[in-house]
């Protein structure tokens, strides 16, 4: 009877085993449409996501300059260096001609906008995200005009009016705040930020740039680890 019951036990351990090992990290992407080195990850960030399409993926706004105060125009040497460096290191194209703007630079609303569609149309964040990231830096279009990113929004054959709605209420701002406090709890304070979470634990796989290699190699070294 003892030998029967510590036989069970072995093969339920044996079976959990297996089911864990088939089990997909999620992995946590942390950034702000407005951040600059966010938009230069686009090329590295899309090819990990193909190399990786069991993973979960969970996205979260940490807010470079949430309710910023400082225009596009003050911060103009610093920025076009900024872009400068990172156009020559990731060859994304930007479009420098807003930052003769006196603009606040204020990246609130398009993470507003990010954890809006997050909240609605969940399947669509990261083509949400980068067309965002797009608009802006390629287009210099008004991040604060609700009609940037309801175009956006229609041009991926989604609900706009929808999407206006929690835009602008009460809820889509909660949302933008709760993706700012897990970001920070999650100690992402520098962007882009990610993060594969297995279990309880989360192990960091970039802080800042990262070629989809180096972040293949990481999630390999952490996994095997685990």
């Amino acid at each position: 009877m003892r030998t029967l019951f510590f036989l069970i036990l072995l093969i339920g351990g044996i079976k959990m085993n297996a089911q864990n090992s088939q089990k997909e990290p999620t992995i946590y992407y942390v950034g702000d449409p407005m951040c600059s080195w966010c938009y230069g990850f686009t090329k590295e960030w899309s090819l990990f996501v193909e190399a990786h399409p069991n993973a979960k993926y969970t996205y979260l706004m940490g807010g470079l300059r949430p309710d910023g105060t400082e225009s596009m125009a003050s911060l103009k040497d610093f920025l076009t260096e900024h872009w400068h460096e990172i156009n020559l290191r990731t060859g994304m194209e930007f479009k420098f001609d807003i930052l003769q703007n006196d603009m606040v630079y204020n990246t609130e609303p398009a993470c507003r906008a990010v954890a809006s569609v997050k909240a609605l149309f969940p399947g669509h964040t990261l083509s949400f995200f980068q067309r965002v990231q797009k608009s802006f830096y390629l287009y210099n279009n008004n991040p604060y005009a609700t009609a940037t990113y309801k175009s956006i929004v229609a041009d991926l054959g989604l609900d706009a009016d929808a999407f206006e709605s929690m835009f602008l209420s009460a809820e889509g701002r909660r949302l933008v705040l709760q993706d700012f406090q897990k970001a920070r709890e999650l100690g992402a304070n520098g962007f882009p930020t990610v993060l594969v979470k297995w279990g309880d634990q989360y192990h960091t796989l970039a802080r800042g740039y990262a070629s989809a290699q180096d972040l293949t190699l990481r999630l390999k070294s952490i996994m095997s680890k685990l």
